[in-house]
């Protein structure tokens, strides 16, 4: 772990916590091997779609692997958040934290669907990779908009608006 700190908890309703932020590596690793993971039985999902003659098996399987690639980048973002401690105790709401993963595989089962078909083209991965962008950039801003602690966070407008342009 990196930085000093002192962590007292009390369950899973109250963590208190002193000293200056870090991030705990063991967190940041299996975020790190959880991404990796997740990638690659999207794509491994995906191989085996594409020679598919049936085309319900086929969008199935292709459903099925943007599922597993878009929980696999919410569940990379969210231990990536738990991994970083901040000096003081942070919640998170289970509604809005469960809410946050559907942006991600929305997009990511859209993009696997358009994408991948026999008939791509340039247009496709453009498209497939501005929904996908945008769709990570919202489930990032539902998972913050899950925080809470005692305090705010304060957006700067013009550069959240840049992130989900770069994103897109």
């Amino acid at each position: 772990m990196l930085g000093i700190n002192l962590s007292l908890s009390l369950g899973s309703l109250l963590t208190l916590t002193l000293g200056k932020p870090f991030y705990d590596l063991s967190l940041v690793a299996l975020s790190i091997v959880i991404a990796i993971f997740t990638a690659y039985m999207a794509f491994l999902m995906e191989h085996y779609a594409e020679p598919m003659i049936n085309q319900k098996v086929r969008y199935v399987l292709l459903g099925l692997s943007g599922l597993v690639m878009g929980v696999g980048i919410w569940a990379m973002h969210f231990i990536g958040m738990l991994g970083f401690h901040l000096p003081f105790g942070i919640l998170y709401s289970p509604w809005i934290t469960a809410f946050s993963v559907i942006p991600g595989v929305a997009a990511s089962v859209f993009t696997m669907t358009v994408i991948i078909p026999r008939q791509s083209n340039t247009q496709r991965f453009w498209i497939g990779g501005t929904v996908l962008g945008l769709g990570i950039g919202t489930m990032h801003y539902s998972g913050i908009a899950a925080m809470q602690f005692t305090g705010k966070i304060d957006y700067a407008l013009g550069l959240v608006v840049s992130q989900v342009v770069i994103d897109g």
